[in-house]
Formats: C-alpha cells, structure tokens, sequence
C-alpha cells in the first residue's frame, strides 16, 4: 500500500500539467523587463529570497522562510496564470523544500 496514489495527489499531478525546462534562449534581458506589462512572472536563476519577494507582492501573501538556507537556492521559470500553490508545486519539481498555506501566510521549509 504504500505505493498507492492519494486522490489528492492524483488532482494535484492532473492540475499541474506542466513541464519543467530551461528558460528559452530568447529570455533575455529584454523578455524578462517587458514581461510584467502581461503580468507575467519571469525568473531567470533567482535566489529564493528575491523570488519570495515577488510572490508577496504579486500575491499579496507574506513568505516565511523556517529553513534559512533555501534563501540561497536558485530559481527559474516563468508563471502568468497560477494561482499560489501551483506555483509553490512547480517550484518543487526543481528546489527541494515544502511549504505551508495558512490564509495569506506562507511558510517554506
């Protein structure tokens, strides 16, 4: 039993059809200045503490980091539709760390 899939897991996996790449070489500095005028979230090898930044302000959510060190993590990807925790669920597939939602409140561990 202890290979079998939660439903929750299984909504989650069906919900996050997303593929994990490197940013295309055309997102240069350019495509990254001009991406907030579509409200897009485009980050190109960013420590986790500058992304948090981002996420408070464009989700109005407060980021707590518990573990210190996943401040220094690097990140990439570009978001323009997901909501939070879809985003939290993609950045895992990369950084190892995990979180916690409590309303507007977010704790990564």
């Amino acid at each position: 039993e202890t290979n079998a899939v939660k439903p929750r897991d299984a909504v989650i996996s069906n919900e996050l059809r997303y593929q994990v790449q490197e940013l295309p070489a055309a997102a240069n500095n350019s495509f990254v200045e001009t991406a907030w005028l579509s409200n897009k979230l485009v980050l190109s090898n960013e420590d986790f503490e500058n992304v948090a930044k981002l996420l408070e302000r464009k989700y109005n959510v407060i980021v707590y980091f518990d573990n210190n060190a996943l401040t220094q993590e690097h990140i990439s990807g570009v978001f323009e539709k997901e909501n939070i925790a879809q985003v939290l669920e993609i950045l895992k597939m990369t950084t190892k760390f995990s979180y916690r939602i409590n309303g507007n409140t977010i704790h990564l561990f």
